[in-house]
């Protein structure tokens, strides 16, 4: 078992001895995983492309930060050298293959000129395979990086999580994991939660702010916290001049048009759109990914008429409407991309509708909320054709044996196998891409909140207690 981590510093001026610190403090954050050797690898220049400076050393972390200091001190290696632009990488080693020493310590080296480093947890099962990765890397230099690491990659059997560096494309890391964990520095949170809590942002981290009015208080108490902590604050909101479109360094308007009504439909359905269009741009360069790209990107102009079909199942929802009139609660199940839907489908209806309602990971079911599953209770299961598909079928299948009272919302044609039984209610959607899918998803779930507010006699617009923009804690 092994420890693997890296830095990269993006637009953003360090010195080398913060960025020394920060891949030392990594790699003590990992000494859990082994720490019978270490090393890490850093750029020798700010300026030119060169071989990077590797440090090897057997022991713990704490003989690596010595060695590395003895070495600094002994060939006057500027600390205060300034980098714009940085990729550095560390591991710490538990010994599996080969005793600890430094030649058996990461980053290992593609030769004598170190034109690829890797560092590696796991166990490649045919090892020897790596007797060839000089000769694989020579026959693939003349193409993309990314090549170069899918060539490797085909090759390699086993368990593993690997990160390659490479001076001949500087300030660029490429990652890749087969059965060992891999993380990327990727977090969501809620605005006030992030407030409250004083999370951790740093300066090399970026901070999306998603706000339909950009007027939210909790909100843009996070942009500023994010902004003191020299984070780039991108902004996706509905209204021009807004104070978080004044106040991130860029963003999005996402031109849904005015919305009046207190809660928000056309709003939230577009911010769906905006942010999956965001990742699209920022993954735009992931050769790995380029067909799913393909696809999304064809997905998106049939969006407003596959809508429009949903909307014809206005009079359907009405229907539902009018049984679930005189119910308390209401229970809606979600998963994968469709967790947001059932989120966002049961604060429709508890806003207007003025009705008790949650929105339920469906992968939490049997750590309580199956307790509530009843012939009484109204239960909604968002199981539309994605990865999670089968496990939303185990889901029906377990409500179903409670006597669960199901409303199953499911894609286009697949009624039948949702409820093989005949035993709840199917509404069918169109089928899209699995990230957009919630556009669709989330319209009948509208309509049936817009139809329990009106049959309950209350105001769809403008429900009590609420206001359309949060300008208060």
């Amino acid at each position: 078992m092994c420890g693997i981590f890296a830095y990269l510093n993006f637009h953003a001026n360090k010195e080398r001895r913060y960025i020394l610190e920060i891949l030392f403090n990594g790699l003590r954050r990992l000494e859990y995983r082994g720490y019978d050797s270490a090393g890490i690898a850093i750029d020798d220049s700010s300026t030119i492309s060169s071989p990077p400076l590797v440090f090897r050393q057997a022991g713990n972390i704490e003989s690596l930060v010595n060695s590395v200091n003895e070495e600094i001190t002994n060939t006057d290696l500027n600390l205060d050298e300034v980098f714009y632009f940085h990729a550095g990488i560390a591991h710490t080693r538990w010994a599996t293959h080969g005793e600890p020493a430094p030649r058996n310590s990461h980053p290992q080296s593609s030769g004598p000129g170190d034109d690829f480093l890797v560092v590696h947890n796991g166990v490649i099962t045919n090892y020897e395979i790596l007797r060839l990765y000089q000769s694989l890397l020579k026959f693939v230099f003349d193409k993309a990086n990314e090549e170069v690491v899918f060539e490797v990659m085909r090759h390699l059997e086993g368990a593993y999580a690997l990160i390659y560096k490479s001076w001949h494309y500087p300030n660029e890391l490429i990652a890749c994991k087969l059965g060992s964990p891999l993380l990327l520095g990727v977090k969501m949170e809620i605005a006030s939660d992030l407030w409250d809590r004083q999370g951790p942002i740093y300066r090399e981290d970026t901070a999306v702010f998603v706000s339909q009015s950009g007027e939210t208080a909790d909100t843009l108490l996070a942009l500023d916290y994010a902004r003191e902590n020299g984070a780039l604050c991108v902004g996706i909101t509905n209204t021009v001049g807004s104070s978080i479109a004044r106040k991130t360094h860029c963003g999005v308007h996402i031109n849904a048009g005015a919305e009046i009504g207190v809660a928000s439909t056309k709003a939230y359905t577009s911010q769906i759109v905006v942010m999956v269009m965001l990742a699209l741009a920022i993954g735009s360069d992931t050769i790995s990914s380029q067909k799913r790209r393909e696809a999304i990107i064809d997905g998106l102009p049939d969006l407003p008429y596959k809508v429009k079909e949903v909307l014809k199942l206005d009079e359907e929802m009405k229907d539902l409407a009018q049984l679930l009139i005189d119910e308390q609660s209401l229970l809606v199940f979600g998963r994968g991309y469709n967790y947001a839907t059932a989120l966002e489908g049961a604060l429709k209806v508890k806003e207007v509708a003025l009705m008790h309602s949650e929105g339920i990971l469906a992968g939490e079911m049997k750590h309580g909320p199956l307790a509530l599953a009843d012939e009484n209770l109204p239960i909604a299961v968002i199981a539309t054709r994605d990865a999670c598909f089968s496990k939303q079928q185990s889901v029906i299948q377990q409500l179903h044996a409670r006597k669960g009272r199901l409303i199953v919302m499911c894609s286009k044609g697949d009624a039948a196998s949702v409820s093989s039984s005949g035993s709840c209610r199917a509404i069918e959607v169109p089928q899209v891409e699995d990230c957009l899918q919630p556009v669709l998803n989330i319209v009948p779930l509208q309509l049936l909140a817009y139809h329990l507010t009106v049959l309950r006699g209350h105001n769809v617009d403008q429900p009590r207690n609420l206001a359309k923009s949060v300008t208060t804690q």
